[in-house]
């Protein structure tokens, strides 16, 4: 019972990600974009959600360029202090791929450099072997959208962790 992934109809992550196993194109895809509670927040302080890449309901241009998001989240990481969200971004950039520097505008190049040379070449595809291994077949599942998008989780369920 352990090792069986929890699946609850709620998460931020897209299924797709896990069913299709392809590389992660840049942290903004990653950590920005798809995160409403970070997106939200910047929202909150000024920040369009258009520069976000936040899809428009009117499907007009957003941002598109993965470093101009990431450059707008590394200058307001700041407005994060304090809240679940600064925790769990903490997180993860200290315990995956991702270890190593503060979010800075200065740090902020080589960082997504690091980001994109990490996680790109698929040794940290979302369902590899080792990633399930480190942190477990639950993660990734914990917040989804509606029911419309639960099919690819028929067939990310399929795939096996590392040995």
């Amino acid at each position: 019972m352990k090792d069986l992934p929890i699946v609850l109809p709620h998460g931020h992550t897209d299924p797709r990600w896990f069913a299709e196993n392809q590389p992660v194109s840049d942290p903004a895809r990653l950590f920005v974009t798809p995160d409403h509670f970070v997106f939200r927040m910047l929202h909150s302080q000024g920040v369009p959600l258009e520069a976000m890449g936040v899809p428009r309901a009117d499907g007009g241009p957003t941002e598109t360029d993965g470093r101009k998001i990431w450059r707008v989240f590394a200058q307001n990481h700041h407005l994060f202090r304090g809240t679940p969200s600064r925790l769990w971004l903490d997180h993860a950039f200290s315990t995956a791929a991702f270890r190593g520097q503060m979010l800075t505008e200065m740090a902020r190049m080589s960082l997504d450099d690091g980001l994109v040379l990490q996680i790109h070449p698929g040794a940290f595809r979302t369902h590899s072997g080792p990633v399930l291994d480190r942190f477990g077949r639950d993660k990734g599942f914990d917040i989804s959208p509606p029911p419309h998008r639960l099919c690819p989780r028929s067939a990310a369920a399929s795939v096996g962790g590392g040995a």
